[in-house]
């Protein structure tokens, strides 16, 4: 005697833990999209320090170039100018903290308005592509930056031997042959120039410091970038937290 075969009954499994959790689709949506406002949120603030950090570092290179290029051409154009037996600078003039002061200066503004003119007629990506060879992307090269500066400053300062064209200017030589010179050279102003751009390579110097600064809002972004691809990989895969 035989026996038809009752129909079995398809194996079901148990529904995961995805299934059952109430919202949890929900709650993953919303915590990728306060990832992604994070995100966002650092971007457009690394965007406006970096546009602020290259502003501030030109304008503060711009008048320390002109002002030392002010004071090197008005020796060039008077150390030969010879009133009572002697010229208006010293006899042995030491150039070399002017020519340090000025390619410092006139590399920062080079790649000052390489970087603005990007911003302005290019795109952000090109901009930050030019900002690679100033002192704005990686913290060794703002670290060289800011070495630099600190070098300028310092060496700047310690140029101030008498024999320099900001030292020979505010000594007391210099204003006791004044009255020959009147109308040649204004020693005054040579002085005044020297000691403000003294205060400028400092102000640059320091003003490095907040370019790193920036750095860390560039890590933090990136742990942010870093765990939403996390998250875009596990949903491609189909896999929870």
């Amino acid at each position: 005697m035989s026996y038809d075969a009752l129909p079995q009954t398809p194996k079901m499994y148990p529904p995961s833990a995805q299934d059952v959790t109430p919202g949890f689709t929900i709650r993953k949506q919303i915590e990728e999209e306060k990832l992604s406002r994070t995100n966002y949120a650092l971007k457009s603030r690394i965007r406006i320090l970096r546009f602020i950090a290259r502003v501030t570092a030109t304008a503060l290179a711009i008048p320390t170039l002109i002002l030392e290029t002010l004071t090197t051409v008005n020796f060039y154009s008077t150390r030969n100018t010879i009133r009572d037996g002697r010229g208006p600078w010293a006899k042995q003039t030491s150039l070399w903290p002017s020519i340090m002061l000025l390619a410092a200066s006139g590399v920062t503004v080079l790649l000052g308005f390489m970087i603005l003119a990007a911003y302005l007629w290019g795109s952000i990506r090109h901009a930050n592509k030019v900002n690679t060879l100033q002192t704005s992307v990686t913290v060794v090269v703002e670290l060289a930056h800011l070495g630099l500066w600190i070098a300028v400053s310092v060496l700047y300062r310690e140029g101030k031997t008498g024999k320099d064209l900001w030292g020979w200017a505010c000594s007391g030589t210099a204003d006791s042959i004044q009255k020959n010179f009147n109308g040649v050279v204004d020693f005054g102003q040579v002085c005044n120039r020297g000691t403000a751009n003294w205060i400028l390579s400092i102000a640059n110097a320091g003003f490095t410091i907040f370019n790193l600064c920036i750095f860390y809002f560039v890590l933090k972004r990136r742990s942010y970038k870093k765990v939403q691809e996390q998250l875009a990989e596990r949903r491609l895969l189909g896999t929870d937290f």
